[in-house]
This record gives C-alpha cells, sequence and structure tokens, in this order.
C-alpha cells in the first residue's frame, strides 16, 4: 500500500513565456484538480511560493482581477484578517472557515512545514529556494494521499530556470532517498565510516612534508603533548571556579559532537608535560567549498588548548571555538587588565602601537561606523578629537627587546584574544611558557600604552532603567563580513547578502520592540537588556527577531527548533554582542560588549596626562614676559629683544639690532626658557616668511633631525582668549596646505629679499639663520616636499592662554563653558594638522 504520492515536476501549461504567471497558475490549477481530484476538482489546493512579501501581493491582485480568491500568508501582514483571506501565521489561516474553499495560497515559507491535508496537491514556484531541505520540505506537502483506491500523483509546475533548479534539486533528493532503500546498511555504514575507512586504508608510515611519519591514529594512546604544535593565540577568560580543568575539557570534547567535529579526545599530560593545560583532538569534516552539487569530503584535524593559570583559563581551538565559555563558568578579560597586554616602552622593551582599530559611539547614519589606522606609533605625537567618540576594538603592536627575540602582538579588545607573530608554531610546553608570560603581565601594575587613552574608555555595566534601549545599529559584517559573502551554514546566501544593506540606526520603543527592514521585507524583533557576570559586573543585550532568523534559512519560525536558535542570526548576534546601543542614559553608548562615555573626558584632560590635547600645550617662561608680536621700530633694543616675540627669535641667532647683526643678546631666550631655546638651536635655517602672502612668521628646518617647522606668533594680554587663539589657530590651520609633499610651494625668494615691516620701522634681513636667499630657498622647498622630513606646526600663543590656569580651571565641578570651548579647539587644532600628518605644538605662558 502506497503512504505517499507520487510527484511530476511538469513544465508550466501554456507556450507562451511573456503569458501572465496568473493565467498559468489558473490552467495549472485547473488540471491538479482534473488529474489528482477527478471526484472534486474545485477543492484541490495549489500553495503558490514567490520570494518577497511584494511578489505575494502582485500575484493576489492578478488573481483578483481575473475573478480569483486567494489566501496570502506573510509576516509583514500586520494582523490575521481571515475576512480579508490575509494572515501572518499558517495556523490561523488553516483553521479559518473564510479559507476552506478558496484554491490558491500563496507564502513565501509559511507553508514549508505544518501543513497536513490531502486537499493541497500541487505546487507552484515563481520565485527559487535558497536551499534543496526547502525545496523537499515543500514538496513535502501536497503529498498525502486523499484517496487509496486509486493513484494519485502530486503535480509541481516548474518555469524556466526556476523550475530547472528545482527538478535538479529534487531529482538529486530522490537519488539520496534511492541509494538508502537498496542497502540501507550500507549506505549507512559509508555514510558514517567514510573518514575511518580512508584513514585504516593509509600506510602506517609516510614521507610527507620532508620527514617520515607515522599515522596518526586519534584513539591510541601513544599520541601526546610531544606529537603537536600549536600556534601563540588565545582567547582570555576569568574562571568562576565552578569547573575544574578536567570537567572543561570534557565539556568541551562533547560540545564538539554538536558540530560535525567527530573523534573528540582529551589529551592528559604526561609526568614531563605541563600540568595546567588539556587538550581536545579531533576531526573535522565538511564539503569542498569550490562544489555546488558534487560531494568531495575533506577532513582537517583540530586542536582545542585550554590552559589554567591562577584565576584565569586561556582557551586556543586551531578551528574556530564552538564552546559556550558562559556555560563553563567563564567570562571574557575586561578591556582594561587586556590594555596591559600591549604597555608602555621600558627600560627592557620598546613598544610601538603600529595599527589601531576603533568602532565610532555615533550611530546616526552620517556616523563611520569603523575605522582603522597606521601609523609609525600611536602612542606619540598624534591626537584626533573624534577619537573621544570612538572605542578600541583591536591594536597591533611591535615589541623590540633589548635582550631576546623581538615580536609583533595582535590584541582584540573586542573578542579579548591575543596572538604572537614569531616562530609561527610552537611546541605545547613553549606555549604553556607564552601563557604563563600574558598571565603574569594581565596581573602585573604595567600601565597600558599610551594609545589607548586616546579613546573612549568602557565603565562598568549600569542599572537597567539607564541601559534601557532607544536605538540599536546592528554589526551585521562581524558574523557575515563587510561584503555579506561569509555564509554561515545552512543559510541562504542571497538573503544573507541583503542583511549587509541593512546597516541602518533603529528606533527601540518603551517595550524594547523595534522594526527592521531587509530587502524589503520588514521584520519585527525584540530587545532587552540584563544585568550578568559571576565575576564581575556585566551588561548586556538579548536580541530575538525569530522571523528574520527563519527566513534567512528558509524555514518557518514555528519549525525552528529550540537547540537550532543559538546558530541564527539572534542567537549569534546576542552572543557576540555585534551591535550599538544608545541607552536612556544619553551620556552613554553601548558598544563591543561593553558602556562607554563618548567625547572628551575633561577629568582625564584635567590630569594632564599623555594622550589628551594637553600633551602639546608647552609652557614657556619666555613666551610669559611676551607683550608684542613683532615690537616696533622706535622701542629700545632691550624692550624689543625682551618683550616682542621676533625680537627674542632674532636677538637668539645673533641679530638683535632689528635684523642687524648683534650678539650681544644671544642668551636672552636661554637665560629664563633654556628648553625653547635648545628647541631654537637644533635649526639650520631660519627664514622669517611675514608680510605681504605670508605663509607663516618663520620657516625652520633642522637638516640633522630632518624636520621643517613652520611658526605662527600672536600675543594678547589675558589669561585665556579664545578670540585671539582662533585668529591665530585660523593661520595655522591655513599653512597645513603649504606643508603636504604633492603641493608646490611658491617661490619665496622675492619676498625674502626685502625688509620685514613693523610698527614705525623695518627688520634688515629675513635669513635669521643659515645661508643667502638663493642658498636657503632650495634646501627649504626640497625638505617641504621630502616624505623623509616631519612636518610640525608651532604657535606662539604667549599669554593668550595660561597653561597652569586652564588645568585649575578643568579642575573645577563643573567647568566653566569657555573652558571646555577652549578645550575642545585645543584638541581641534591639533585634530586638523594630524590629518595633515603634521604635528602641532602651542607655546604659551606657564
Amino acid at each position: 500500500m502506497r503512504l505517499v504520492r507520487d510527484v511530476r515536476i511538469q513544465p508550466s501549461p501554456g507556450t507562451d513565456p511573456e503569458e501572465p504567471f496568473a493565467d498559468r497558475l489558473i490552467r495549472f490549477a485547473d488540471e491538479v484538480g482534473r488529474e489528482v481530484m477527478p471526484d472534486a476538482p474545485g477543492e484541490a489546493r495549489i500553495i503558490v511560493r514567490a520570494e518577497t512579501h511584494g511578489s505575494l501581493v502582485a500575484i493576489r491582485e492578478e488573481l483578483q482581477r481575473r475573478g480569483q480568491r486567494s489566501v496570502l500568508i506573510h509576516q509583514q501582514e500586520g494582523r490575521n484578517a481571515p475576512g480579508a483571506l490575509r494572515f501572518n501565521n499558517a495556523i490561523a489561516a488553516l483553521d479559518a472557515p473564510e479559507a476552506q474553499d478558496v484554491r490558491f495560497w500563496l507564502h513565501q515559507w509559511k507553508l514549508l512545514e505544518g501543513v497536513d491535508d490531502s486537499r493541497f496537491c500541487g505546487v507552484a514556484v515563481l520565485e527559487p529556494f535558497g536551499t534543496s531541505r526547502a525545496v523537499i520540505q515543500q514538496v513535502g506537502r501536497v503529498l498525502r494521499y486523499r484517496r487509496r483506491d486509486h493513484h494519485e500523483c502530486a503535480l509541481v509546475m516548474e518555469s524556466g530556470l526556476v523550475g530547472e533548479d528545482l527538478a535538479e534539486r529534487f531529482g538529486r533528493y530522490l537519488g539520496y532517498e534511492e541509494r538508502f532503500q537498496t542497502d540501507p546498511a550500507d549506505a549507512l555504514r559509508r555514510e558514517t565510516n567514510f573518514f575511518e575507512t580512508l584513514r585504516k586504508a593509509s600506510p602506517a608510515v609516510q614521507y610527507i612534508s620532508g620527514d617520515f611519519r607515522n599515522r596518526l591514529d586519534l584513539d591510541r594512546h601513544d599520541i601526546g603533548f610531544t606529537d603537536i604544535q600549536l600556534p601563540t593565540r588565545t582567547f582570555i577568560t576569568r574562571s568562576s571556579g565552578s569547573l575544574t580543568l578536567d570537567q572543561i575539557a570534557e565539556a568541551s570534547a562533547v560540545a564538539m559532537g554538536l558540530e560535525d567535529r567527530h573523534d573528540a579526545t582529551v589529551l592528559v599530560p604526561q609526568a614531563d608535560d605541563p600540568q595546567n593545560i588539556r587538550l581536545v583532538a579531533y576531526v573535522a569534516w565538511g564539503n569542498s567549498p569550490l562544489l555546488t552539487r558534487k560531494a568531495m569530503p575533506s577532513w582537517t584535524l583540530g586542536v582545542m588548548a585550554i590552559v589554567s593559570v591562577r584565576d584565569r583559563i586561556f582557551l586556543l581551538d586551531t578551528e574556530g571555538l564552538v564552546i559556550d565559555p558562559v556555560r563553563l563558568g567563564l567570562e571574557a578579560e575586561g578591556p582594561e587588565e587586556l590594555q596591559r597586554l600591549v604597555p608602555i616602552s621600558s627600560a627592557d622593551e620598546t613598544w610601538r602601537v603600529t595599527v589601531a582599530s576603533a568602532v565610532s559611539l555615533d550611530i546616526s547614519d552620517m556616523g563611520i561606523r569603523s575605522v582603522t589606522a597606521r601609523m609609525r606609533d600611536f602612542g606619540a605625537g598624534f591626537y584626533d578629537l573624534a577619537q573621544g567618540m570612538q572605542a578600541t576594538t583591536s591594536v597591533r603592536a611591535l615589541m623590540k627587546a633589548n635582550a631576546g627575540a623581538s615580536s609583533s602582538r595582535y590584541l582584540s579588545l573586542q573578542r579579548a584574544t591575543v596572538s604572537d607573530a614569531n616562530s609561527g608554531y610552537v611546541s605545547i610546553e613553549d606555549y604553556a611558557k607564552w601563557i604563563d608570560g600574558l598571565a603574569d603581565r594581565l596581573d602585573s601594575a604595567f600601565a597600558p600604552s599610551a594609545a589607548f587613552g586616546r579613546f573612549a574608555q568602557a565603565l562598568p555595566a549600569p542599572e537597567a532603567a539607564r541601559a534601557k534601549p532607544q536605538n540599536i545599529l546592528f554589526d551585521f559584517a562581524e558574523i557575515i563580513g563587510e561584503g555579506g559573502d561569509e555564509v554561515p551554514d545552512g543559510w541562504d546566501a542571497a538573503r544573507t547578502q541583503a542583511l549587509a544593506h541593512a546597516d541602518r540606526c533603529l528606533d527601540v520603543d518603551a517595550d524594547g520592540k523595534f522594526r527592521l527592514e531587509v530587502d524589503g521585507q520588514r521584520f519585527d524583533g525584540a530587545v532587552k537588556y540584563e544585568v550578568t557576570g559571576n565575576i564581575r559586573r556585566r551588561g548586556q543585550y538579548i536580541l530575538d527577531i525569530p522571523e528574520l532568523d527563519a527566513h534567512l534559512i528558509g524555514r518557518f519560525s514555528n519549525a525552528v527548533k529550540r537547540r537550532e536558535r543559538s546558530q541564527l542570526l539572534s542567537g549569534m548576534l546576542s552572543r557576540n554582542q555585534a551591535f550599538r546601543v544608545v541607552p536612556a542614559d544619553p551620556a552613554l553608548v553601548y558598544a563591543q560588549k561593553h558602556f562607554y562615555k563618548p567625547s572628551i573626558s575633561i577629568e582625564t584632560v584635567a590630569r594632564d596626562q599623555a594622550g589628551g590635547p594637553l600633551e602639546a600645550v608647552v609652557a614657556s617662561p619666555w613666551l610669559d614676559q611676551i607683550t608684542s608680536e613683532k615690537g616696533t621700530g622706535t622701542s629700545s633694543i632691550d624692550d624689543w629683544v625682551n618683550c616682542s616675540a621676533f625680537g627674542g627669535v632674532y636677538a637668539h641667532f645673533g641679530y638683535a639690532g632689528r635684523g642687524r647683526l648683534d650678539n650681544s643678546r644671544r642668551d636672552a631666550i636661554r637665560a629664563i626658557d633654556p628648553e625653547m631655546a635648545a628647541l631654537l638651536d637644533q635649526f639650520s635655517i631660519v627664514v622669517c616668511d611675514d608680510g605681504g602672502t605670508e605663509t607663516c612668521d618663520f620657516i625652520c628646518v633642522d637638516q640633522t633631525g630632518r624636520r621643517v617647522v613652520m611658526i605662527h606668533a600672536k600675543v594678547d594680554d589675558t589669561i585665556m582668549s579664545l578670540n585671539s587663539l582662533q585668529e591665530v589657530g585660523r593661520q595655522a590651520q591655513a599653512s597645513l596646505s603649504m606643508m603636504t609633499s604633492t603641493h608646490q610651494f611658491p617661490d619665496r625668494r622675492g619676498e625674502w629679499r626685502k625688509h620685514v615691516p613693523i610698527k614705525d620701522g623695518r627688520l634688515t634681513r629675513r635669513i635669521v639663520k643659515g645661508p643667502n636667499v638663493d642658498s636657503a630657498w632650495p634646501i627649504v622647498r626640497d625638505a617641504l616636499r621630502s616624505q623623509m622630513y616631519a612636518r610640525e606646526v608651532w604657535i606662539f600663543a604667549g599669554r593668550i592662554l595660561e597653561r597652569a590656569n586652564l588645568i585649575t580651571q578643568l579642575q573645577r565641578t563643573p567647568p566653566s563653558p569657555r573652558v571646555r570651548q577652549m578645550t575642545y579647539y585645543l584638541a581641534s587644532l591639533q585634530t586638523s594638522a594630524a590629518r595633515a600628518n603634521v604635528s602641532m605644538r602651542i607655546f604659551c605662558s606657564p
């Protein structure tokens, strides 16, 4: 006795390819009724499958114009409306009395499962399925016999390339079924023992990769730590102590069986091995990614290393971690401790952060999503105002040791992972020593690199009221790659690709609900906040977008099993916290599993630490006594030298006589500001460029240190004049264009042969230090063009700004608006210079 109907896939009725789909569909339904249900052809039901809600609505409208009723089932239908035959779930539609006599049932994937009605005996496919599983599920809905006293054959209408794809997928499935039916025992044995058969067939000893090697048998006892080598990378966690090292290893081996990993074997140390490490060796398998329809299984040896050091567990899985650390009582190490793995330089080691990656805490559409930058050393000489609105995700640093090998270290604060690029693979003994070194640094008092202090800092998790989500931005790229081409197993590739275009900031209502649009379809979701952490207080958000989860794998949401949810979108988003949230507290932003306070931290600036905007604000006792920028032609020589910026510079280089040679006051600056004098001594050429179409007040070249410096001077008798600083700041910013190597610096020889005009007089020379104009000009020009020369802009601000007073004002609670404005402006000046690859220093009154 037959249990299910036969299936016949046939071309759509009609020969005109331009004929509307609705007309072909009606003729197909008539044919199905006559052939499958000849005694009641009008009761035959047709399942119509399309890819989008828009396509389904269009088919429905075409059928309505032809006098045909249809049931529409899709998650974008806001509610069940039986009278209109529109539903958002299949159960309500199947139970509705209003739908019992309707022939056409339109859906996307709601009718792939849960249908057990013999009146469904035909399938029409407008748009293709993403997986073979969905094809089999759909055909399976029309296989139930209505009458067993005669032969019944379900019909599937195919059309063009869509039909060819469907027929081919179903044909491969039938071939699979036929092989199992012929000899079930043999088929099952081949399916499960293929790798074991190949392994036993391989020789006991082989010459491979330049050596004679014994065959690896994971089930034998002679495999040990000395047979295995590992890369120097690890995931750093804190342990609650709920499980022992052996219990964690056994639990991890059990978890391997759920992830297409086989023969998981726990390797324990022998007497001479490090005792704080366990290894789990296993075999991972999968099909070649180069094949679309054929099978060529490939196997890979994987090793998971679990190392225990004090209260930390260090994890490595060569094929990627598949365990849930939380279930093992493990929590990722916090960023404040991880930063110690890239410390400031010491007498024994020199550290340079050369690459820094960060995500923006501004989640608007105009905001930069993330940024990765490379420079020689982020820990010195670089400041960017935008960094206060960014959270560091990872850095790469170079370490040069005075004794021993140097190395490169990659540290991910986002994932709590670290890896060193040194000798590739190391023995288990050396790997354990490397882990011990990391643990010692984490527990040390090492100060982190100054590069970290330039970015927003993580804060403790707030209480629920402050963390209530207001807006959310998903970082889908963390799961599917930047281009959406890293498709998780079982996901539909085209639908996954559409996620890459859905990175928009979304509103979250008071109940935690939001609506996400993907490829023209809207999906409802919910987000909730919870405080976790057995070791330290941690906050996290849990996502639930069930319809989108099912959509991405071509399934009906009710058919998604609980154990599958962790590998679907909601589970992966929640596990990786791959999103940014603006909570109810407007001063906070949640990103990379932590809460951050964006913008410049006034408290940090007031502490005058390295990396802040005050790092480039230099106190100068000499400038404290300056009352004029250029002085006058009628004042005494002493007044001109001691009270004007130009007079001090000219006198320092032996031209105190307003350009005439006069060495009598060369130590005027050195006597009160030896540090400024030492800086000026480094220049081999100093030219006064003031007057006319000036680019700056002085152009200076240090040929030994390979630097070119433009100096801008401004004097005002105030403690904190933002207007005056802005005036000279605009001049300094304008000169940045002249300092790029691509800019053709104008020939200044004509101007340099002229006198320098000052009030009631003039300065008789412009070359303050160096050769004559014709000789100095090419040196200045070539220095500005050369990539080998560092570029700097100095501002002589004098009494426009008093450094100590600024810090005092910043330390008040709260700082005044004027002080905040000055701080932000100083930061913006340094930012604009840094963006042009120019260093900026602002010299002012102490």
